[in-house]
């Protein structure tokens, strides 16, 4: 018995099969761990891997992801690009912001592959931060703000972010 109220009948029966596939594991291995139990049935792995995880799809291989981006920009320049929260840009915004930020990473010396930093919550400035790095011809380095000074600076040093 379930409550109707709550629960629909997919849910209770996919719930019922997860409850099955623990149980025959168990028979079928009774010193199984509980760490070791699958609780994902066979069928819905496939269908997880198979059917939600092909995402493939097909884009012009000899284009850069920033002419991409601009080409979608000029399409669509009015139509939200990334929300974050309440806040959100539209293509158009977000392009602006970054070629704004890129000319300022290309002035401050960023070269193509060139290791940038970027230390920033996730945010729509992390968004412009990332895609101005790669408009500027850069290779980003995210880095928690969490993280500890000596880890920042460690991490800096090590990928070679002058930046």
């Amino acid at each position: 018995r379930y409550n109707a109220n709550v629960y629909d009948r997919s849910t209770i029966e996919r719930m019922q099969g997860h409850v099955l596939h623990v149980i025959e594991q168990i028979v079928n291995n009774p010193h199984i761990r509980v760490n070791e139990l699958e609780l994902v049935t066979p069928e819905e792995q496939a269908q997880i891997v198979q059917v939600w995880g092909d995402t493939a799809a097909a884009y012009p291989q000899d284009q850069t992801l920033s002419a991409l981006f601009e080409q979608q920009a000029a399409n669509t320049p009015d139509q939200a690009a990334v929300l974050c929260g309440s806040e959100s840009l539209t293509y158009a915004e977000l392009n602006e912001r970054a070629n704004r930020l890129a000319r300022t990473l290309r002035a401050q010396g960023v070269k193509p592959d060139q290791p940038v930093g970027i230390l920033v919550h996730r945010s729509l400035d992390m968004i412009v931060g990332i895609y101005a790095i790669l408009k500027a011809g850069g290779a980003y380095v995210p880095i928690d703000p969490e993280y500890p000074a000596d880890r920042i600076r460690f991490m800096l040093e090590d990928s070679g972010a002058k930046l």
